[in-house]
């Protein structure tokens, strides 16, 4: 949803059962108000489409991650989740 507004990428999200990933940080306060499924932030120092591929995965394959009604912030180093 390139291009598209926060608020409709979180309606979007919500109705159909999605988690967002994102570099936007502003989806951390957005995630707060209205709740989606989940949101994955990125904040990466290398950027490239690699890296970004490669801590996604680091996240959404890891079994003692919980995802869903969480807001996950991933650096290369370390993963934090809090519960939305």
């Amino acid at each position: 949803m390139k291009g598209a507004s926060d608020t409709a990428i979180i309606k979007k999200a919500k109705q159909e059962d999605r988690i967002i990933i994102t570099n936007d940080k502003d989806f951390g306060w957005l995630a707060a108000i209205h709740k989606p499924p989940g949101i994955i932030i990125l904040r990466l120092k290398n950027e490239s489409t690699k890296n970004k591929t490669e801590i996604t995965l680091r996240v959404i394959e890891n079994p003692s991650y919980r995802i869903h009604g969480c807001l996950v912030i991933a650096t290369e180093k370390k993963i934090r989740i809090r519960k939305l």
